[in-house]
């Protein structure tokens, strides 16, 4: 059976009733499992890891980017 460790968690915010945190907040955590990882896969594992963000980063922008062009798009039409 395969098994999975978190390396690290990336969360938001989507409600707060103790106004600590603002709605919409990004968090984060790194857990041990990190360092351990390292330790372990060495110079390759930190190179996946890193792809693995960079696809994330990718992945963000180009959400975004979609967001943005059906945002416009929709403007346009209601001003036609």
């Amino acid at each position: 059976m395969a098994s999975r460790k978190t390396l690290f968690e990336l969360t938001y915010h989507d409600d707060d009733d103790t106004g600590m945190y603002q709605v919409g907040e990004i968090d984060f955590g790194i857990t041990c499992e990190l360092e351990k990882y390292i330790k372990r896969y060495g110079h390759k594992g930190k190179n996946e890891i890193l792809a693995m963000l960079g696809y994330l980063a990718y992945e963000v922008q180009d959400t975004y980017n979609k967001n943005r062009k059906e945002e416009t798009c929709g403007e346009a039409k209601s001003v036609q």
